[in-house]
């Protein structure tokens, strides 16, 4: 076997080791607020770096299912979480917390696939939560420019 081969293939085994430990959910930081002083001044998310959504402890985010655009209080897009949480907690951590970051009820809805609307700055978040095939629950939070209504609409 040749050097430039046997280089090739060592290089080729090292990638394959590196991609191997890879995985698709990046663990998150909790971002609660604290009632005495309110939502914390920077997020502690591993990723994204999100300072106005709460995140529950032990989230990984499911980055197949993720697209966020922008970053702090800009960002838009889907953040898709896994939790260890069940349902209800998370559902009552989302209607607990997203107030102490700033945004504003507009719907709730609590079901099978429980669905919160919130509005802040001319955005809008939509957090959906629903019980996971393996245990625990997957939220998907969405965020968009709040749209203006059709004429004759209004």
């Amino acid at each position: 076997m040749t050097i430039p081969r046997l280089g090739m293939m060592l290089g080729l085994a090292g990638l394959a080791l590196a991609l191997a430990g890879c995985t698709s959910t990046t663990p998150l930081l909790s971002t609660t607020s604290d009632p005495e002083t309110g939502p914390p001044a920077t997020s502690q998310a591993a990723y994204g770096h999100f300072t106005d959504i709460p995140i529950p402890g032990r989230a990984e985010m499911d980055l197949e299912r993720s697209l966020i655009l922008g970053s702090a209080d800009e960002w838009l897009g889907r953040v898709s979480l896994g939790t260890s949480e069940s349902v209800p907690e998370v559902f009552d951590f989302y209607q607990r917390e997203m107030p102490s970051f700033g945004w504003g009820e507009i719907t709730i809805v609590r079901a099978e696939v429980s669905v919160l609307t919130y509005e802040r700055a001319g955005r809008i978040a939509t957090v959906q939560i629903q019980k996971s095939a393996l245990g625990g629950s997957e939220v998907s939070i969405t965020v968009s420019p709040k749209g203006q209504p059709a004429q004759g609409l209004q």
